[in-house]
Order: structure tokens, then sequence, then C-alpha cells
């Protein structure tokens, strides 16, 4: 019997994995890709013979490319896996795979980088089992005679939920997983089984880096053979083109990179899932269709792989305005674009790199720049109009950006405090308040002081806002710790807070919160000039201990982002 949750990822976002790389023996095989081999925009795979009216989805083949393998749902239907094979130089129709079960239902086949292995997942029942126990990975093993009969996949994966299973040339199985506690699903994501002399003994699940926290519903991981990069799909309303998209990951020197949308050239408005890419790298295969509860419609579609990365290659560039990313040294950002004859503060971008903002000193002013990217390009950079005209002289710095970028959090004075004709002497030593602006139709609105307790009469200063709309800052404000200190105040959402509550951190040092991951999982702190870290559960924040960094004497270091 299929499970609420299952049947909710698979109707949402099934993946694929698999692909032709012999371009020219399947043109005069399938009579498909006569002018029709995809380059800059996504075909449908073998329209009527793959893709067809009903809803196709997870492609896999052979590395000779004689045998592929696929999934199919009738409409009304459950899922079935059908496979064609290349017989005299014409492929066959395709038709259900041979070991279809009596009980239960098949779906999300992949053949291993050698060809020797059929994975795929099932609802059949377990050996010595007359009825289903749920999904499990099953696999085929191949002989000179044939695939033989399913076996069911052990080790944890008879007691885990292992969904959309591919595997490297070392044996190594990536897949989607959940745990289920009291009925309620949580721990969704990407998962990895390390080979160890053909057993798999346990199941680890993978870091945000690619199970980003901007992302719900990640599933269908396709691993590349070498593990060098995985693609997979996930739905955000923030970082996404569509109802659910497809992203990708590269593996540099052992570390995943942050998982990137793979952009227009893949994902539209409608599903892009289960994602493949054929032996050989050239071409990237993966399900589009419309998914709703009144609807499921889509086919597999292919393009040029090679493509689509020239494009990631340019919005690698692009998402840091253009700047190739530092080592372990660190790097003058933009020298003469934002670092200038003058002085320069806190430079953030939004949560999808296409707004990049920073403070910069002008004449006794602090002004928030910015700039946006645009059809690939960045703008030139402008300072945001914050205050009214009347006020000639200001403050408006620390910018920080919600997740759905429209709205930003700032440091500012209040213009009632002083004259335009004030000196930076006395417009310095005025206690800040925590600012807000609002971003309409692409403009950036007349900023408003932040209430609900969060700015007073004393200093608050440094605002950081987290993935939830939560506010933290620093504040002196009379407390039984004294001097400054780290607050937060939860958001409760129309722009609304609770009272901000003091964050007790264990340390001796006084360094404070100036950067807050999105998700509060780790914080970095500012202490005797130098950066520390703290991790948070659920006994609150860890000891912060000193971030390992080649501190130079003769400077001080602040506002890390």
């Amino acid at each position: 019997m299929k499970s609420i949750i299952l049947v909710s990822i698979v109707s949402t976002m099934l993946y694929s994995c698999g692909t032709n790389e012999n371009t020219e023996s399947f043109k005069s095989n399938l009579e498909l890709f006569s002018n029709q081999t995809p380059t800059d925009s996504a075909l449908i795979y073998a329209p009527g013979i793959i893709s067809t009216d009903a809803f196709e989805f997870a492609i896999t083949f052979s590395p000779e490319m004689d045998e592929l393998f696929f999934t199919r749902r009738k409409p009304g239907a459950d899922n079935e896996i059908y496979t064609s094979k290349l017989l005299n130089g014409s492929w066959s129709d395709p038709v259900l795979a041979f070991f279809k079960p009596t009980i239960g239902w098949d779906f999300e086949p992949h053949i291993n980088p050698t060809g020797d292995r059929l994975y795929f997942g099932s609802l059949r029942p377990l050996p010595d089992s007359s009825k289903s126990t749920g999904l499990h990975q099953w696999y085929s093993e191949k002989a000179a005679s044939g695939w033989s009969n399913p076996i069911p996949l052990k080790g944890p994966f008879l007691e885990n939920i292992a969904m959309y299973l591919t595997s490297t040339e070392k044996g190594n199985l990536y897949f989607t997983s959940w745990v289920s506690e009291n009925g309620e699903y949580k721990d969704n994501g990407i998962y990895r089984s390390v080979n160890s002399k053909g057993k798999y003994n346990t199941i680890n699940m993978l870091g945000e880096a690619i199970n980003l926290p901007d992302l719900e519903m990640i599933a269908h991981p396709y691993i590349a053979p070498d593990e060098s990069y995985i693609i997979f799909d996930g739905k955000s309303e923030i970082i996404g083109q569509g109802n659910c998209d497809l992203y990708i990951s590269f593996n540099e020197n052992g570390n995943w990179t942050k998982a990137q949308n793979l952009g227009p050239l893949v994902n539209t408005e409608l599903c892009e899932f289960t994602a493949s890419v054929s032996p050989g790298g050239k071409y990237l295969f993966f399900h589009r269709g419309l998914v709703s509860e009144e609807e499921e419609t889509g086919d597999i579609y292919w393009i040029d792989f090679e493509r689509v990365k020239q494009e990631l290659n340019k919005t690698k560039k692009t998402s840091y305005f253009n700047q190739e990313p530092p080592d372990s040294s660190p790097k003058l950002f933009a020298s003469s674009l934002v670092n200038t004859e003058n002085i320069e503060l806190n430079v953030v971008f939004n949560y999808n790199y296409t707004e990049m903002f920073f403070s910069r000193i002008v004449d006794n002013s602090f002004i928030i720049h910015h700039a946006e990217l645009i059809n690939g390009k960045w703008s030139d950079i402008k300072p945001i109009k914050l205050y009214d005209d009347s006020i000639k002289t200001f403050v408006a710095c620390d910018p920080t950006i919600t997740k759905d970028g429209k709205t930003m959090y700032f440091l500012g004075v209040d213009p009632k405090n002083y004259k335009n004709d004030v000196t930076k002497e006395i417009l310095y030593r005025i206690p800040p308040d925590i600012y807000m602006s609002k971003k309409v139709n692409g403009k950036w609105q007349i900023a408003t002081k932040v209430d609900f307790g969060i700015s007073t009469e004393f200093i608050d200063t440094y605002p950081i806002v987290i993935a939830d709309g939560s506010l933290y800052f620093l504040s002196n404000r009379p407390s039984d710790k004294g001097g400054m200190n780290s607050y937060r105040a939860q958001y409760l959402g129309k722009d609304e807070f609770k009272k901000p509550v003091l964050i007790s951190l264990e340390s001796d040092k006084n360094e404070l919160l100036t950067y807050i991951s999105p998700d509060e999982q780790y914080a970095i702190l500012n202490g005797q000039g130098k950066f520390q870290i703290t991790f948070k559960d659920d006994t609150g924040w860890s000891k912060p201990v000193e971030i390992p960094f080649k501190y130079d004497s003769n400077w001080r270091y602040y506002a890390p982002t």
C-alpha cells in the first residue's frame, strides 16, 4: 500500500537516471534525432515511443547503450518499469520488465556504471512474506543469460527507507531517505552509503551544501560515476524557477560546493525532477511536467549537458559580482568597484545572489549601496535612498536581507536626534537603532525604525536576519550581564516581533554574535579582533572556539557575512 509521503514525493518530484551517448546510432534506430538533437533547449525524448500520453520518468541506459529501462505510470494505474533493447540495429518497442510483481509495484530503475547491476525501488513483498512491508530497494544482476530475479538490498536498506538510488564506479550508493516517527516525517534529504568490500553497513545524510535549508522536498539524486558532481531536485519559492527544480553540487577536493539551480535552460515554471546524465556525460535527461492533486502530466526530456555546464560556469562567476573566489588567504573584494578610496563595510548578498549590498562612508554619511544581477549582468553600483531628501547627513550601514529579498534591516541613527550640520564626532556618538526598508516594485523604500522593543534609547546595532525572519542584534541596554550583549527577537509575521531575549554564551571574553547561519545551526563571533564560531543544539549555543585563520597582527577583523 502506498504511504502518503511516498505518493506525495513520487507524484511531485521523481528523478531520472540514464542517457544515450551514441547519438548517431539513436538517429538511425529511433528515427528521432534528425534535426532534433538537443543543444540550447531541452527536447522531449523519443515522443510517442518513450514519452507518451502516460507519465514517464527515471530512464536509465546500459553503458553500451543497447538496453534501457524507465518508469511509466498510466492514468489511474500504478508505476511500472518498461524496457527496450537494441536488437539487430533496431530498438524494440518498450515492454514491461520481466520482473513485474504480482503484489505491489516497481519504479525508478538505475543501471550501475559497470552495467552488471540494475537497482529499482519496489513495494513488492520481501522474500518469505506474502504482503508488502513498504518501499525497499531491490536489484538484479547481469549474467550472460540476462538479468537475474530481483534480490532485496540488505544491510541498513531493510530498516531504512531508500528511494531513487543511483551508484558510483566504486559502488557507493546515493539515494533519498527520511525518518518516520509517530506518524511524522523528518530528516528528508539525500543520503549516502559507502561500499565496504561489497557490503553496506551504514547510511549517512549529506551536509547542508546539498541538503539546502532553503529547499523543501529534496529528492532523487543522480551521482556522477566518479562522484565529481551530484544532481537532485527540490522545491523553493526563493531560489527556484518553478514548482520544483533541478540543482547541482560539485565535489571539489572532497568537499561539496553549495548546490546551485541548474537555471532556465533546464528549469521552468513546471516541475523538473529525476535527472540523470548519459554515459560519457554528453546529455542530461530529466522529467518535466505538471504535477498537482487535480492533474498529472509530463514526459522525459533531454538536453546537451555541456551547454548547461557552460551556463553554470557563467553563473558561478557572476554569483559574487563577477569575482573569482579566493583560496584560504583573504583577498580584497572587487577592488576599485566595491573597495575604493572611501571606507567600505559589510558586503552581503540576497539569498539567490542576484543583489549585492554594502556600506560606504561618503562625506561623513554611511550610505548603503547595491547592484543587481539582471539578465546575467551586474548593474552599476548605486546608493539606495533610505532617508528623506531633507536629511543631508545620515547613517545607514550593516544591511541584512530577508529570505524573500523584499525586506532590508540595517543600522541607522534617528535624524530627529541631530541637525544636518552635525559633525561626524557627534553623529557617531548618538546611539543607533535598527531600521527597516521594503522593496516594492523593484525599488527600496524610505526606511522606518523597527519597534517591538528592538530599537531603544540605548545602542542597538548590527542586525542579522535569519531564514524565519527573526532578528539577532547587539545592544548595551541594561541587563544582569551588563555591557554589550547579543539579543534575539522572534519574528511573528506581518513585520511584528516578540520582545527581544538576551542570548547567553559560554564565554568570559564577551564575544558577540556577528553572523548567524540562516538555519541557526552555527554563528560567527567577533572577539579581540578575531573570529570565533559557536554551534547551536537543543541546549543552546556551544562555547565559542577561535576559527583557525592566518590572522595578521597588524589588522583587526570585523563584520563577517
